[in-house]
């Protein structure tokens, strides 16, 4: 797979689980990018717009070119 078209799917992905979430998930999101960050703090699933536009802000960059690690609860 195109490196470049990696963080595309991933936020493709994780944009169409968004829409399986209830109230009863829970959902944060973890960046590795040369030093790891919380881009989403653990959030209600059916919040999604708040979850949405942490996926739309995500951007790759550093040594791990942005992986991104989501834990669902």
């Amino acid at each position: 797979m195109n490196t470049a078209n990696k963080l595309p799917l991933i936020k493709s992905y994780f944009q169409l689980l968004v829409g399986e979430l209830t109230e009863k998930d829970t959902v944060s999101i973890v960046v590795y990018a040369g030093a790891a960050g919380v881009v989403l703090p653990p959030t209600k699933g059916n919040e999604k717009e708040k979850i949405i536009t942490a996926i739309n802000n995500l951007e790759a960059g550093g040594s791990t070119a942005g992986f991104v690690n989501e834990y669902l609860t």
